[in-house]
């Protein structure tokens, strides 16, 4: 009988304990409770799971392969996460041939996981997607490319502002806010007239990030006639009023 080379439990061990923390890294990005130095803890720990992660090489490959079909977006993260540290061309090349076919929650964590490791050789096959990809995956892909500093033009993104599909215009705007980029008043004024509270959102969002005039206003005639679905809105408020 062959004797085992590693611990299946322990490398799961690894793998759930990162999607564990991942999840709480995406609360304590807007989290009132959590300190800068609580933040960075969170990334140090994550990080500490890569050699665990690494240390059986190949072996692991089946495990993580299997997690990147998942439609849990912090399992799909984690297992994108372990591939893209191998830093071999066949891993990486996994993830982004799963990320070039995901859809929702599965998309959402891949892209978490290109944003959060360097792209360095994948770089070329993301811009492919960038420009050729349906709208969600484009969206991603770009800003997977702008976590990694690789440069996108606002002009390219614009058009998704306009996009029939909610979720697009709301990632749009989110990636306006991670570009810093400005796209003018009437797209603005656009967004606060989306019938989607999480377009509407993120636009606030981008605006305050991009420091456009007219945001502050909006958020005190909001704070002005509260409504039960603007309360996160207001978070704004509080923030730009130090």
């Amino acid at each position: 009988m062959p004797t085992a080379t590693y611990i299946p439990d322990i490398l799961e061990e690894h793998l759930e304990e990162v999607a564990f923390l991942w999840g709480q890294r995406q609360v304590a990005l807007h989290g009132p409770d959590y300190t800068v130095w609580q933040f960075f803890r969170l990334e140090w720990r994550i990080a500490a799971h890569g050699p665990g992660l690494l240390a059986v090489g190949d072996l692991a490959l089946p495990l993580l392969e299997d997690r990147l079909t998942q439609d849990d977006p912090l399992t799909v993260f984690a297992a994108a996460y372990a591939l893209l540290q191998f830093g071999s061309p066949s891993a990486s090349g996994r993830v982004v041939e799963a990320f070039g076919a995901a859809e929702g929650a599965r998309l959402a964590g891949l892209e978490a996981a290109l944003s959060h490791v360097s792209l360095d050789g994948s770089a070329a096959k993301v811009e492919e997607l960038r420009r050729t990809a349906s709208a969600p995956v484009a969206l991603a892909a770009a800003t997977a490319l702008t976590f990694s500093a690789i440069p996108v033009a606002a002009d390219e993104i614009t058009p998704f502002l306009r996009h029939d599909d909610a979720d697009v215009r709301r990632r749009a705007w989110r990636l306006i806010g991670y570009l810093g980029a400005s796209v003018g008043p009437k797209a603005y004024a656009a967004a606060m007239r989306d019938a989607d509270a999480t377009v509407r959102r993120a636009a606030l969002w981008a605006g305050a990030w991009c420091g456009e005039q007219g945001v502050l206003t909006v958020c005190r005639g909001l704070a002005a006639e509260p409504k039960p679905d603007t309360l996160e809105d207001l978070e704004l408020l509080a923030i730009l009023a130090g």
